[in-house]
Formats: C-alpha cells, structure tokens, sequence
C-alpha cells in the first residue's frame, strides 16, 4: 500500500536549520575574533531560530495559513508542550532553592563535611550533587565557583584544579539530572523515562567520575593543610534539593516532584524568615522567565521540524543515513554522530536533541503504509519501538498487546470494577497489561478465549482485532457489500459484521481484493493501522 501523504526526500527542506547553525555560529566567530567575552552568547539563540523559522516560511510552497498551522501542530506536539512546563517548573524550584538559601546551605554543608586536604574530590563531589538536584550545570558553576575560589586561595589548593573539579562535577551531575532541561528533552523525545535514564547513564558515567575522583584525591591535595574558617549552613534547606532527588529516583510524576520541590522550598524559606508569601510568589516567577530562552528555543525548533518533515527534509536525512545504519548498533552511533554535530554546531543540547528526536525508527520508511500510523501511536503513547531504534512493524502481536493499545487510544481509562473472571491474568505478573484486559472485558469489547482465560500470549488474528474495535465502537449496524471469499455469514459469523464495519469504515482494505484472511497474525503495522484508521476516520 502507498502512503498518500508520503514526501519526497529533500536535501533543501533542511536549508532552514543551516540558516540558524550558520547564522548562530557565524555571529559566534565573529564576535570571538573581535575578542568580546562569552562570544556565542552575544548573538541569542532564540533570534537565530526565529529567522531560520522565517526562511522555512519564505521557502516553503503553500499559503499562509497552511504552513503556520503545521507550525502549530509541530510547536503544540504534547512532547513539546510537556517539556515546556517540566522546563518553567524546573526553573521555578532552582530559583526558590537558590533564593531560600538552600544552595548556599548544600554548598557549605557539603565542604564542611570534607577535610581540607580532600577539598578537590569534595568539591568534585559537592558540585555532582548541585547539577544534579538542580538540573543546571552553569547555576551550579555559578554558585560554586565564588566559594571554591576563596576555599582554593586559603587552603593552599591549585586554582586550576579546584575550578577543573566544581566544572566536571557540575557537568557529570547535570548529565544525570531528572530535571535538566536536555534529560527533559531526551526522554520526552525518545519516551523512555527518567530515572531508567538515570540509571543506565549513570552506569555509563561512573568509571570516569570515578577517575576523576582517583586523580584529584593524588593530584590535587594541597602542599601545605591550612584550616579554614567555619562555613555556615542550615541543614533544613538542603532538604527540598534531596527531597525531589528521592521522588524523582522513586518514580513520581516529574510534574509533581518538581511541585512538590518548589512549596518545600517556599515552606522553608518563608519559616526561616528568608522569604515572605510575596517573595515566594516572585521568586516562583523569576523561576519562570529564567527558562526564556530554552522555552522559545524549543517551541520555536518544534513548529520549525514540522515543517521541515513535512517538506521531506527529516525523509532526506533518514534515507541518507539508512545507508549506513545496517542495524541497532550502526543507527545508535549514527543519530548519537548526528546530535553530536548538531550540538557542536549549536552550543546547545537541548535543539541538537529536537533536531535529533525524529530519527527513531530505522525500519519505518516514509514510502511505507503504516508510516503515518506509527508517527501517531508513538507521538500518542500508544505504544514504543521494540528498541530505541526499531518499531519492528512486522512483528505478530499477541492479544494483551492488541488490548493494551486499544485501551491507550481510549485514554487509559481506570477499570470501574476490580471483578477478573480470567485466571490467567493477574495484577502482578500481568501489571503492564493487567488494568487494559479489564477494562476490555468490562466494556464487552473480548470475553477471552474462554470464561476462564484470556490467553494474554496468544497472537492475535486479523479477525479478533477488527472485532474487538468493532465492539469498542458499539457494534454500529450497517449495511456493507462483502469483497471478501473468505468471510461468509455462516462459517464466520462471530467476527462476519466486524469484517464488513471495518471494510465499510476504510479500516482495512483486507490482504488482496478478495480476500481478507481472518486467521492470519496480525502484526504491529497492521495494528496501529486500523487504531489510527479508526480513530482519525470517526
């Protein structure tokens, strides 16, 4: 089957994400051979997206309205939109944090626990912690650097190795934050979640946190020990740093850790005498528009990728490095090469992932049928790839994962009883999946392959999913021709009017045009096929 909305690869389409490299990192060299400091900062970001957007809008054929309505659908992605707030909540807790206190008091804490010929590693160590309860490399720098400094002049500590030590630190801890704004990005775009990325970074970044630590324990003791002054600090304001660091671990909504995070802080500071109901308040906004930048930036790389895709700029890149992806492992170390360049060439994370998040799946081509259907069923979190990589759309799918993507599409409404009449379903070894078969089976949508099973392993035929989104849809009545030699009324009655629902629908056009093969596997392609069919044509 053809894809009616497939587009032609274009190399052109991605002219606009060269402007904004060209236009961001030329304005950077410029200014850095004038010699002015922070050279690639005089330039901002947002205003290179903003004419790189401007180019997309000139080049690209199409009115007005049509290209800024795919803009729209691009900046309003719920990915898009969900790391928009994860970023002004993240922004909101670091401010009032800061504001509170709570990083000065974590700084101070943290080195008066160290002894004075150990200060580097602590430092090190200190600073880890810091990037990663705030999600910020550079406001850990900042709010370290001051301190360290002053610790490095009177303690007899190399400055080189003191400043090398809060840097690597504060980059290893914002490499592993659940609340930085390119985990956000990261996570949201590949759907996984945070703290499994947590965990697997983590693994991949210990050994060289754990050399740095070797080498500045030998390398960077002072010549001579001088004692330092007492540093003060208040144990109660390092809390809401750990606090969302252990809801975050623990799996709880980042909305809700990051909010539970902000009003601990608050609580702190306003019961310390440090902040006033108004100045939390404030601090609360600062927070907001401290995320000005990254926010714009992405909304606007959002609205700008869409039109690219639709262009066939995305089609272009994918059909060019599908050359050299043979499988997972060359197509991981192809998109983690395109990021990294991306990232080189912009200096920031955050669009390098945007740019980077569209190169999922390596076996789902822009020319195949189910193209469309699988960029909605994963933008929609009905479902993931096999791997970071594959979407595996030949597959079979077994019956609790036929289900399971029904009742996503639906919203993943909760069951209305806790009744399981299927003994081979149950809520711990099924949990995935447990919630969705009750559902199913309360709704009359399956009543298993028995009154007592619902065989959850079984692969899952081309009738049975046509009838269980038949029964979902009510069971319409209709009157349908039948194409089909190998669906009759008699014989295949149980799934005879789901066949002919679904035909009449555009559902499915069946395997050839006489034959629709009910006892056939249905596979994933097919799967999220006849749910976005479903879904988009009612």
């Amino acid at each position: 089957m053809k894809n009616l909305n497939e587009k032609r690869p274009s190399g052109l389409a991605l002219l606009p994400f060269a402007m904004f490299i060209v236009i961001y990192m030329g304005a950077g060299i410029y200014y850095q051979v004038k010699g002015m400091e922070m050279a690639f900062y005089q330039f901002p970001s947002v205003t290179a997206m903003f004419l790189a957007v401007l180019v997309a809008f000139i080049m690209f054929k199409g009115t007005i309205n049509e290209k800024f309505d795919t803009f729209a659908k691009g900046a309003a992605n719920v990915d898009i939109l969900t790391m928009l707030m994860i970023y002004i909540l993240a922004g909101a807790f670091a401010n009032v944090a800061a504001v509170m206190g709570g990083r000065e008091s974590t700084v101070n804490l943290g080195l008066s626990l160290v002894p004075v010929e150990f200060l580097a590693a602590g430092l090190f160590v200190i600073s880890a912690f810091m990037g990663t309860a705030t999600g910020s490399s550079m406001g850990t720098v900042t709010a370290v650097i001051p301190i360290a400094v002053g610790i490095a002049e009177k303690g007899g500590l190399s400055l080189t190795v003191v400043i090398g030590a809060v840097v690597g630190g504060a980059m290893f801890g914002d490499n592993l934050s659940m609340i930085s704004d390119t985990t956000i990005a990261a996570t949201r775009s590949q759907r996984c979640e945070m703290r499994d990325k947590f965990r697997v970074n983590f693994l991949i970044a210990l050994p060289a946190a754990l050399i740095t630590l070797v080498l500045l324990l030998i390398f960077g003791r002072p010549e001579t020990v001088m004692p330092l002054e007492a540093l003060p600090f208040d144990l109660i304001k390092v809390l809401p740093y750990v606090l969302v660091l252990v809801l975050a671990l623990c799996g709880l909504n980042v909305f809700l850790a990051l909010t539970v995070g902000i009003f601990s802080a608050g609580l702190v500071g306003i019961c310390c005498g440090d902040l006033t109901i108004a100045a939390f308040a404030q601090s609360v906004w600062d927070g907001f528009t401290g995320m000005n930048e990254v926010f714009f930036l992405t909304l606007l790389c959002g609205g700008m990728s869409e039109l690219i895709a639709k262009n066939g700029g995305i089609a272009w890149i994918i059909q060019k490095l599908r050359k050299v992806m043979k499988g997972n492992k060359s197509a991981q170390v192809g998109i983690a090469a395109m990021v990294s360049l991306c990232d080189c060439a912009t200096a920031n994370n955050t669009v390098a992932i945007k740019i980077g998040q569209t190169m999922n799946f390596i076996d789902v081509k822009t020319t195949d049928y189910f193209y469309n259907s699988v960029k909605w069923a994963v933008g929609k979190n009905i479902t993931n790839g096999t791997s970071s990589t594959t979407f595996s759309p030949y597959k079979s799918c077994t019956r609790a994962e036929i289900v399971t993507f029904l009742w996503r599409a639906a919203g993943s409404p909760e069951p209305t009883t806790t009744r399981n009449p299927f003994r081979d379903v149950n809520a711990v070894t099924h949990s995935s999946y447990y919630k969705a078969i009750l559902w199913a089976s309360q709704k009359g949508i399956t009543s298993g392959t028995s009154t007592t099973a619902f065989s959850p392993d079984q692969v899952c035929t081309r009738a049975q999913i046509v009838t269980f989104l038949y029964r979902y849809a009510g069971q319409p009545s209709g009157y349908y021709s039948n194409p089909f030699k190998d669906v009759s009324a008699t014989s295949e009655a149980s799934y005879y009017n789901a066949v002919l629902w679904a035909v009449g629908k555009g559902i499915t056009t069946g395997t050839s045009a006489t034959t629709f093969s009910p006892y056939a596997s249905c596979n994933r392609a097919e799967a999220v096929t006849f749910l976005y069919r479903y879904t988009n044509g009612l």
